[in-house]
């Protein structure tokens, strides 16, 4: 993408990256290439073209596993734990020195989101575990419970919210001038 390409927008959402944990694991190189040099890039672009917004979607797991076992907030120190929460940490911190009294980047760290869609992810902790309990569902003459159990790199709590919720932030970050 050019400079050109982002002539005459007041702001770019920027959406467009590999996007989870287990796919950024298969080839760190390449989610390299995409998720860091190339946001970085585009966000280049916007700032040559006189983009004054640029809305970065990051992620809650820049954040990694809780050491002390405790929540994490906004506050918090960042400790990705794999390729696609480390791109994440990357881009804020070079896309982030680029800001001036012209371009002013931000960035939405969200949460894991969840829900039906027609293409599911069953790899989402949240539509995992209604998969799982819809397609096992307790016999009634059962006593005993189905164990669900998860697999990947979080552990503990783990944000998650319906993409419904998303659009007003994404609204204000990009108006709010």
């Amino acid at each position: 993408m050019t400079p050109e390409d982002h002539q005459g927008f007041d702001a770019v959402v920027h959406l467009a990256e590999l996007s989870n944990d287990p796919l950024g694991e298969l080839n760190e190189r390449t989610t390299y290439q995409i998720n860091h040099h190339g946001s970085v890039t585009l966000a280049r672009a916007c700032k040559q073209a006189g983009v004054a917004r640029f809305v970065y979607t990051s992620s809650c797991s820049v954040y990694g596993a809780a050491e002390d076992g405790g929540e994490r907030s906004e506050q918090s120190r960042p400790n990705p734990q794999t390729a696609y929460a480390r791109c994440k940490v990357l881009v804020e911190r070079d896309v982030g020195a680029l800001a001036d009294t012209d371009f002013s980047p931000v960035f939405l760290r969200n949460a894991t989101a969840f829900g039906v869609s027609p293409r599911m992810r069953f790899d989402i902790v949240l539509n995992n575990l209604a998969g799982f309990a819809w397609t096992h569902q307790r016999d009634q003459d059962d006593e005993r419970w189905n164990t669900v159990a998860t697999a990947g790199p979080h552990r503990g709590h783990l944000p998650s919210d319906h993409p419904r919720s998303r659009g007003a932030p994404r609204g204000r970050a990009q108006r709010d001038l």
